[in-house]
């Protein structure tokens, strides 16, 4: 196992069209990523990939 330091956090934002929780997501994780290391995905809400976000977090 890789030592914590080494790990770099990954946020995922589902966003929308006109979504201001998304603009304000956006906004904060910029802010983050000037003080963290961390990797930031963007994924629109009627996407391929939200699909199977949904897919993954129905079988946690």
């Amino acid at each position: 196992m890789s030592p914590a330091s080494t790990t770099v956090p990954r946020v995922t934002v589902v966003s929308a069209p006109a979504c201001h929780f998304c603009e304000d997501a956006d906004q904060a994780l910029a802010k983050l990523e000037g003080e963290f290391v961390i990797a930031v995905e963007h994924v629109a809400l009627d996407s391929d990939a939200d699909e199977l976000l949904d897919i993954a977090l129905d079988n946690l």
